[in-house]
């Protein structure tokens, strides 16, 4: 049914249609034909990789994603720059966690103040930013990591 004047059509259900019994059979069998790559392909995915299939490939498997939670009540308790694309981070627990940016943050290495842009939930991963002056700089990983390394202090000679 067409209501004139406005342009709409009025919504109705379907009439339900008979269809062929061989018909409905053949459609399932295209169906069936045209699913198999898309299924043989995502089981493909599932099956790891053999060991030996990368030439100087060490076979250990990239460190997990990590999240900060409640980065926005205090979460994240310390922070160290190691260059303009990394940044360590401390949590409340004392877990130190290295964040990699997705490109270079200009001036972040010379930034005394740093935001912490978290998620809606609160949390800090890899799905958050930095915000540093006015620029908002992407993460592309958070992953767990140890404390930094310290460097040793001169000894001064006093003899």
């Amino acid at each position: 049914m067409i209501s004139r004047g406005h342009g709409r059509q009025a919504l109705q259900p379907r009439a339900h249609r008979q269809v062929p019994a061989g018909a409905a059979l053949a459609r399932l069998a295209v169906c069936a034909v045209l699913a198999l790559p898309a299924t043989l392909a995502a089981a493909g995915a599932d099956t790891p990789a053999p060991k030996d299939s990368a030439p100087g490939s060490s076979g250990a498997a990239p460190p997990a994603e990590a999240s900060i939670p409640f980065a926005d009540h205090g979460g994240i308790y310390n922070w160290e720059v190691i260059d303009d694309r990394t940044m360590l981070l401390q949590d409340r627990d004392n877990r130190w966690y290295r964040a990699t940016l997705l490109f270079s943050c200009q001036g972040l290495t010379f930034k005394q103040r740093v935001g912490f842009v978290a998620n809606p939930d609160g949390s800090f991963d890899k799905m958050s930013a930095l915000q540093v002056g006015d620029q908002r700089c992407p993460l592309k990983s958070l992953t767990r990591t140890g404390p930094p390394q310290r460097k040793p202090e001169a000894k001064s000679k006093d003899t």
